[in-house]
């Protein structure tokens, strides 16, 4: 068709919207074409002009999208992970923020250690709201990684370490093993550090230690709680300065040594500048005994049968004399051997002889009685040759240790013609004391 040019003409056109939408077609006449776009135009709608969503006839819901509503819900997937988040820069990191009308909340943040892309991966949560001023200071709450398991401790103002089975006992004990020294720190603000027992009657036993100043020695000690922490009974308390058992039985303190067949005493040890210097020592033979370490030998020995002290001067132990060692105790008894002879006399009547026996410790106050055989001698001749204290009547005089012994007939007869004369008696009889 040639081209012809029209100026100034006004050309109308009459046309009929299309009854469904047609794609335009080359060729077709202008009242087709305009009744075609007729028919586009028609069926737009308000938001296709104002482009805003409220314009929108029928509005997607979140679940419609797969997302969650802005009041919350639940995210539903089969998908792995249902939840990604991802960053695009060269920040090794992603932040997931919580936060209400008025502010920010919490941080939780996934990325790389020291963003170092050769380092492990770790999770963070913060507290946005620390500091309420508005400088924006994140307070780092939870740090967690293959090496690192953190967490914030109010107490302290710092992160603590989380303790996992293995580094920590269970609610049902256990045993700590660990190659640091120590195994366990108790640290508090505050002058006293303190740690309880308790069973299912309530607390029993408290041990703690205090340290009243920065000048002041350590004390350790062990309380008894039973009646409450206000009514502490203190048991052991040991510092520098020395040590102090609170007891109300006779057995303070007890050293139990079970290992009985390898060793035969237990030993309390005494040191000075780190140099042991004595010893009290008690063995399995009842024996107690002080012994010098420095010079190495007994100072002091005592046991149910032996009292010994060192002598400085024979560089030896020698015994020690009691009250007792020095008197005779009701009960106890001396014998006299048969081949000593004792003198005597035989009175002016000639019915009694008297002799004395020097005895090795003191007997006043005592009572005495004797029994067993004697002989009385006169001029190598015998006034009595064998005769027992039981046939005679005898009395015992005592003065300190002087034993004064009397024996007399039980008929009352004489015992010589003569009178006052010297005689000698021997014999193996026992004195005993009441």
């Amino acid at each position: 068709m040639a081209r012809k040019e029209f100026n100034d003409v006004d050309i109308r056109v009459e046309f009929n919207e299309t009854a469904n939408r047609q794609q335009i077609s080359s060729g077709d006449n202008v009242n087709t074409l305009f009744g075609k776009i007729r028919k586009w135009l028609s069926d737009l709608k308000p938001v296709a002009f104002s482009g805003k969503y409220s314009d929108l006839a029928e509005k997607a819901t979140a679940q419609d999208v797969g997302a969650l509503p802005v009041n919350g819900g639940t995210l539903e997937s089969n998908a792995e992970p249902q939840l990604s988040l991802k960053r695009k820069s060269q920040n090794f990191s992603a932040l997931l923020n919580f936060e209400n009308e008025s502010r920010k909340l919490i941080q939780a943040k996934g990325g790389l250690e020291n963003n170092d892309p050769e380092r492990e991966s770790y999770f963070s949560l913060y507290d946005l709201d620390a500091d309420k001023n508005g400088s924006g200071r994140l307070l780092e709450l939870l740090h967690i990684s293959q090496n690192l398991r953190n967490i914030y401790d109010s107490t302290t103002k710092s992160m603590k370490k989380i303790l996992v089975e293995g580094e920590a006992l269970s609610v049902t004990g256990g045993t700590i093993q660990a190659n640091a020294s120590p195994l366990l720190v108790l640290k508090r603000i505050g002058q006293y550090v303190s740690m309880d027992f308790e069973n299912n009657f309530g607390k029993l036993i408290r041990v703690g230690v205090t340290k009243a100043s920065e000048e002041a020695n350590s004390e350790f000690h062990v309380s008894d709680v039973k009646g409450g922490t206000d009514n502490a009974y203190y048991l052991f308390i040991i510092k520098k300065e020395g040590a102090r058992i609170n007891s109300d039985t006779r057995h303070s303190l007890v050293l139990n040594n079970s290992n009985a067949d390898k060793t035969s005493s237990v030993d309390i040890c005494f040191r000075l500048s780190g140099k042991e210097v004595n010893q009290i020592c008690a063995t399995n033979t009842s024996e107690i005994f002080f012994w010098d370490s420095t010079n190495q030998h007994s100072l002091f020995a005592v046991s149910e049968s032996k009292r010994q002290i060192y002598d400085y001067k024979t560089k030896g132990l020698q015994e020690v004399i009691t009250k007792n060692d020095l008197k005779f105790q009701p009960g106890e008894t001396y014998k006299m051997a048969g081949d000593i002879p004792l003198p005597g006399y035989l009175t002016t009547a000639s019915t009694t002889v008297f002799f004395t026996i020097a005895l090795p410790k003191s007997a006043q106050g005592r009572t005495a009685s004797v029994s067993g055989n004697f002989r009385i001698r006169k001029d190598g001749g015998y006034l009595v040759n064998d005769g027992t204290f039981s046939d005679y009547n005898s009395n015992c005089y005592i003065l300190e240790n002087l034993l004064r012994i009397a024996i007399m007939k039980k008929d009352g007869s004489v015992f010589s013609t003569e009178n006052n004369i010297i005689v000698m008696v021997d014999g193996g009889f026992t004195i005993s004391f009441s």
